[in-house]
């Protein structure tokens, strides 16, 4: 995890004044595939899982700002030190918007942000589940790489707790 917001800040403090920009397209689609890991662990071990996601957005008049939705689902497991576990599963859909600082050069940061609604459903052991709906919020860094190549390091806020 470390590394990789170590090579998020590398990639942004790249001297980049001989890159030369490219055209850039006004609709793209993002397929997402990564990992995600609960903030807390409640006295557990924190253990990562699955996150998929597909992302289209629109660049506006061909300058940095692009907006777009978010189709997510992630999957994070907390395990209890007797061997029993804890099971979150996010599916949320968000409007998202994003600022992209040297659009259309070779390595291009950006910030951003989402809203949106998710389904948030937690497994406790064998026997337990429960199911909310929430607002989530998502703030997100990250850096595009060759117009093709998007790393992003993004938290999804949405519940500390889903109670019945």
């Amino acid at each position: 995890m470390m590394r990789a917001i170590g090579f998020l800040l590398a990639a942004m403090l790249l001297p980049l004044g001989n890159v030369k920009a490219q055209e850039v397209k006004n609709f793209e689609t993002e397929l997402r595939v990564g990992v995600t890991e609960p903030i807390s662990a409640w006295g557990m071990e924190r253990v990562m899982g699955p996150q998929l996601g597909i992302e289209p957005r629109w660049n506006l008049n061909g300058g940095p700002v692009d907006i777009g939705a978010e189709m997510y689902l992630g999957v994070a497991t907390r395990q209890y030190h007797d061997g029993g576990d804890d099971a979150e599963r996010i599916m949320s859909l968000s409007a998202v918007a994003h600022y992209n600082f040297n659009l259309g050069k070779t390595v291009s940061p950006f910030v951003g942000v989402g809203l949106g609604v998710a389904d948030c459903t937690q497994t406790i052991g064998e026997g337990g589940l429960t199911n909310a709906t929430a607002l989530v919020f998502s703030p997100r860094v990250g850096v595009e790489l060759w117009q093709h190549l998007r790393l992003t390091l993004d938290l999804r806020l949405a519940r500390k707790e889903i109670t019945p």
